[in-house]
């Protein structure tokens, strides 16, 4: 399945697939971005051969959809999406929704519902992003140390962070952003054209 604006691992975690592993937190990292920052994300994304629409609807929330053929027809995925700002780094995280609401629930406010990490977002230009995914071992090794709070899921590949906003921030600062997330293996979206 091609879910969404991210590549190999975030693909994988989208999926739903077995053996993929996630980092899911409580809180947001940082503050969602302003309206008019959040705004300048909506339109046609291209991702390798997967093409994203992105709708900015209000405040930071943007509902993100793609097509995947499954069992002889289309189907629709959408999900919410938050991009937040932390030491002027921003990153994307996704409302984690019930599967009855078919990825369409609104992302609700921090602390309301768990936020899938998708990674660390870099603009390169108006039309072209970088994404970086969290490296889940790394994330592990702070959950094991101390560093943060949270539960391994028992096939060991979700880490759910729980515990203070406070902690969680305090890990990912601009001296640790190169040991949590991949940034050998980003993937590149393009914009090719505005929603109508």
């Amino acid at each position: 399945m091609r879910n969404l604006i991210v590549t190999g691992l975030l693909l994988c975690v989208l999926s739903g697939l077995p053996g993929c592993k996630s980092v899911v937190s409580d809180h947001l990292i940082g503050e969602p971005l302003e309206a008019e920052q959040a705004q300048a994300y909506e339109g046609t994304w291209r991702l390798d051969d997967s093409v994203q629409h992105i709708k900015h609807l209000d405040g930071a929330d943007l509902l993100v959809a793609g097509l995947e053929w499954d069992e002889d027809t289309f189907k629709l995925n959408q999900h919410h999406v938050v991009v937040t700002i932390h030491h002027d780094t921003r990153f994307a995280m996704m409302a984690a929704e019930d599967e009855e609401d078919g990825g369409a629930a609104p992302a609700g406010a921090d602390g309301e519902k768990p936020w899938l990490l998708l990674g660390m977002v870099a603009a390169s230009g108006d039309d072209a992003l970088v994404l970086y995914a969290p490296d889940f071992d790394r994330f592990k090794r702070a959950f094991d140390e101390g560093k943060i709070q949270g539960e391994l899921s028992e096939d060991g590949n979700t880490l759910h962070i729980k515990g203070d906003k406070a902690s969680l921030d305090a890990l990912v600062n601009p001296d640790t952003l190169h040991e949590l997330f991949e940034m050998q293996n980003p993937g590149v979206m393009q914009r090719v054209g505005k929603l109508q």
